[in-house]
Parts: structure tokens; C-alpha cells; sequence
């Protein structure tokens, strides 16, 4: 492939990061669809409605109240396994 002065075009500088395997999993997107509630959405995407408060919690600049979910906005849903279900691991040095 060539510019458009016959110059040969380099590779873009943009490469994918692999993840720190020791960081924090990468938050899920979800749109709210007409008849969600934050408990539905918890026991279909973490497995228990009883998570539905970390779900709240994670998108307070989008919902008011847990009640009350805009549809067609997108929230983040916190990783499926709660914080302290989480297995620390050992880093090799």
C-alpha cells in the first residue's frame, strides 16, 4: 500500500495491550432494555440478584435509583466474580 505521493504507508504504532493478568478483570457493557431490573440483570449476568447493589453502585452516574432504569443506556457489569470470591495470585519474579 502507498500514500497518496507513491510513498509506502507504515504500520500504524497502535498494538494491543494484553492484560495484567494480576489486574482487576475488564468491565462488561450492557443495554438496558424495556422491563430490566437491576436484580434481573444480576442473577442473568453475576448469578445472584442479591448482587443487584454492586451493579447500582458501579453505575450511579447513569442511574438515579435502582428502581428506575433508563432503557437503551448502557451500564457496566462488575466481573462475574465478587470481589471476594477472588483467588489472589502468586506473581512469578
Amino acid at each position: 500500500m502507498s500514500s497518496a505521493a507513491g510513498e509506502p504507508l507504515s504500520a500504524p504504532a497502535w498494538r494491543p495491550t494484553s492484560r495484567d493478568p494480576g489486574g482487576p478483570p475488564p468491565l462488561r457493557q450492557y443495554r438496558l432494555r424495556d422491563g430490566d431490573t437491576v436484580e434481573n440483570v444480576a442473577e442473568r449476568f453475576l448469578g445472584s440478584a442479591a448482587r443487584a447493589k454492586e451493579i447500582f453502585e458501579a453505575n450511579r452516574e447513569v442511574l438515579s435509583r435502582p428502581d428506575l432504569l433508563p432503557v437503551g443506556k448502557t451500564i457496566v457489569l462488575p466481573p462475574k466474580l465478587a470481589a471476594d470470591e477472588l483467588t489472589p495470585v502468586q506473581r512469578q519474579q
